[in-house]
């Protein structure tokens, strides 16, 4: 179907079928040939992709009993809440997306509320994620141990976010957007229009379901998809491109409904409140062309570590005189890294083990991936207007990863190193599949297959040492300074001993009344879920780019008036700084009025300091009793 598409990437296997030493018996029928037998070929085939995507699955299990900390359960009040009757948007004044609400809210209500149960979504979304992987690449020709390879430093880029997590709202998005990319691939290769519809309708609910977890990625998906469409399918072009925006419009429709919010409501809470929190359209439309320029930044502090892989990639080259195949020159590239990293100085092999690779790693497919696409869409001006120009149609899917970059450089200020990096995990997987001048450049699959090992290697690294860090947060190395905990309301608890510890302190000063009391946790609610003390006034969170100026103002009016019994309040003054900086342009957020209000009533002797606890980061933690 594609042009070219006999044209394969150098590789050290045959490129003849392989014989997998199955002997059948003298004429064969259906009946003598077993299933095993049958599907012997397909698991040789996928041997090391599945071990690939096995241990992906373990390492990922590992990370989900190691994420708890004092920054939890946002979601698990934003759905309690929800089931309870509150309005996501006219009630909570949330600036949220209602997908991952809602999930968290229909899970709840059929599996209740203990821990355990309430982390297997997250356990799912992993299962999903690994799948994906390996199903978008079984769409490539590369050998399995070089596909095997793509999966595994695929899986670790995606989660490389020191606050990546599998029961966020991002790993609900970023799936949504994997399968899409999947199902566009099969759409591509049927004309049948039976065929075609239930592929067109699945992405169209896809999108629709991507636009109500993020709308900006959800927008992203709807245009990069639906242009992709009219290059990739076959027939029924404008017929399919239009049923999908249909489809993926009428999805997010129905999804919002369910909120039982307005659509007024929704549209104030989530767009435009939500575009305040991080500084306003204006600064918003800057920020993918500011992206490039962030990106050099980053690079020219990593010249040390740039220099030492071009080095590596050289003595790839010169290998390459020698023994000409892919698996020689990855040897020789991966046997240099180890013998540089054993010589460098401790600090430096330090620095590697916690990420400094990926780090540096990033802004390069920043710089790479804009004049890829450009790349690209010379390559498919010059093929329309010739048709003699070589042209691999799946070249144009580089849209879907830049459309996403472009959408989560909006929400991180333009900052290269965002922490959510599944589009460049996407754009890896997609190499394996059109990677254009297959001839020209496949003296360098083993360098980029070498580099991907190197990656996977020091990313297991980091995240195994620093399991999850958000703002202030930051876990111990995986399985250290944890134990198991009964909890008397949410049950086993898999969790750290220094925030048990604060946590049952916490619980131990605001409970000495026989009822229970009221609980005001800023800025985020963990205090209040391990305490069972529901969020004073539904205050799930105030935290700095995540909180519209309305809802802070009317929280301040309501600590003037008629304070809570208790408040915990984390003082985080230089992480406020810093989104001040990121997007207030540098002006106070209402967060610095609400900190000036409570230092005051504290200075003042109106409330009373009971006692300050230096858990994790920041300035520490204040509890505070507003009255008797």
């Amino acid at each position: 179907m594609y042009a070219n598409s006999s044209i394969h990437l150098e590789t050290s296997v045959s490129t003849t079928a392989p014989d997998y030493g199955v002997k059948p018996a003298a004429h064969p029928g259906p009946a003598q040939t077993s299933a095993a037998t049958r599907a012997r070929p397909v698991l040789r085939n996928l041997g090391w992709q599945l071990g690939a995507a096995v241990f992906c699955f373990l390492f990922g299990l590992s990370l989900i009993a190691n994420n708890q900390m004092a920054g939890e359960a946002t979601w698990f009040y934003c759905a309690t809440l929800f089931n309870q009757g509150v309005k996501l948007y006219s009630g909570l004044h949330l600036v949220y997306q209602p997908l991952a609400i809602l999930e968290m809210a229909q899970w709840i209500k059929l599996f209740g509320t203990s821990t355990i149960a309430t982390e297997v979504p997250a356990v799912l979304f992993l299962l999903a994620l690994c799948a994906g992987l390996v199903l978008l690449l079984r769409q490539s020709d590369w050998p399995d141990w070089q596909k095997a390879i793509v999966l595994l430093a695929s899986f670790m880029l995606w989660i490389s976010g020191a606050s990546y997590r599998f029961d966020d709202y991002h790993v609900t998005t970023e799936s949504l957007i994997l399968y899409s990319v999947i199902l566009l691939l099969l759409l591509a290769k049927t004309n049948a229009p039976r065929r075609q519809l239930v592929l067109t309708v699945t992405l169209g609910i896809l999108c629709g379901l991507t636009i109500t977890s993020r709308v900006n990625d959800g927008a992203a998906l709807l245009a990069s998809i639906w242009f992709c469409m009219l290059v990739l399918v076959p027939t029924r072009k404008i017929l399919v491109s239009t049923l999908y925006a249909v489809i993926s419009l009428a999805t997010a429709l129905a999804i919002i409904l369910c909120t039982g919010d307005t659509f007024s409501a929704y549209v104030s809470s989530t767009i435009t409140r939500a575009t305040g929190t991080k500084g306003g359209s204006s600064t918003l439309l800057l920020d993918p062309i500011l992206l490039i320029s962030n990106s050099v930044d980053e690079l020219s502090k990593g010249v040390p570590i740039l220099l030492v892989l071009l080095v590596i990639v050289l003595a790839g080259l010169l290998v390459r005189r020698w023994k000409n195949d892919v698996k020689s020159v990855m040897a020789a590239e991966l046997g240099l890294a180890a013998l540089l990293f054993i010589l460098s100085p401790h600090s430096l092999r330090a620095r590697l083990l916690l990420g400094t690779l990926t780090h540096y790693l990033i802004p390069i497919l920043v710089l790479v991936m804009y004049p890829l696409a450009i790349a690209v869409a010379v390559r498919y001006a010059r093929w329309l207007s010739s048709g003699k120009q070589p042209w691999e149609a799946r070249e144009i899917l580089i849209l879907i990863p830049l459309a996403q970059l472009v959408s989560i450089s909006l929400s991180a200020a333009a900052n290269p190193r965002s922490g959510y990096y599944a589009y460049f995990s996407v754009l890896l997987l997609l190499v394996t599949l059109c990677q254009p001048w297959r001839k020209q450049l496949s003296w360098a699959n083993g360098s980029f297959l070498a580099i991907l090992a190197l990656l996977s290697i020091t990313q297991i690294a980091a995240k195994a040492t620093v399991p999850y860090s958000w703002d202030n947060l930051e876990a111990k190395p995986m399985f250290l300074n944890r134990q198991w905990y009964r909890h008397p309301v949410y049950g086993p608890m898999y969790i750290d001993r220094d925030l048990l510890q604060f946590s049952q302190s916490v619980c131990a000063e605001i409970g000495q009344g026989s009822s229970k009391p009221e609980l005001l946790s800023l800025p985020l609610s963990y205090p209040n879920y391990f305490c069972d003390t529901p969020p004073w006034h539904g205050y799930l969170q105030t935290f700095f780019d995540t909180t519209a100026k309305s809802t802070m103002d009317k929280l301040m009016t309501e600590l003037q008036t008629d304070p809570p019994q208790w408040i915990v309040y984390q003082r985080q003054l230089v992480s406020m700084g810093v989104q001040e900086e990121s997007f207030n342009h540098g002006h106070p957020l209402p967060q610095r009025f609400l900190d000036t209000l409570i230092m005051q009533k504290i200075a003042t002797h109106q409330w009373q300091l009971i006692d300050k606890k230096n858990y994790q980061g920041g300035d520490g933690w204040y509890i505070i009793r507003t009255h008797p």
